[in-house]
């Protein structure tokens, strides 16, 4: 592999974000047991997601090793993770996607930072 050529996303990267938006579709509609652990691993990937964030923001301007995602992809992302906080907070649930969204915007703000560096 060349040193300009970048590598694809891991696989255990989308598991881990549509896993999380499955979650974050299915909490408010579901009940019983299953629904506190859907609120348990929501809050677990929301504090991961944030601290990953934070962590990114506090470290040095490295271009990413991996390639950008197709731009249809991140389009159906981005439906789908915002109308999944639009679907939590009708259902009446505002901390959690509070948390994904500050999580969200700090990564925002990560990638107009490498945009720059370029």
């Amino acid at each position: 592999m060349k040193a300009t050529e970048k590598k694809p996303t891991p696989v255990w990267v989308y598991v881990f974000a549509y896993s999380s938006y499955a979650a974050i579709w299915s909490h408010p509609v579901i009940e019983g047991g299953l629904h506190n652990l859907t609120a348990f691993y929501l809050w677990c990937c929301a504090i991961i997601m944030l601290v990953v964030a934070i962590f990114a923001l506090c470290s040095e301007d490295k271009p990413s090793p991996y390639k950008n995602p197709p731009r249809w992809l991140n389009w159906v992302t981005r439906v789908i993770s915002f109308g999944g906080l639009i679907w939590l907070i009708f259902h009446g649930y505002f901390a959690l996607p509070a948390i994904l969204l500050s999580a969200g915007l700090v990564m925002m703000i990560v990638h107009q930072r490498a945009k720059a560096a370029e």
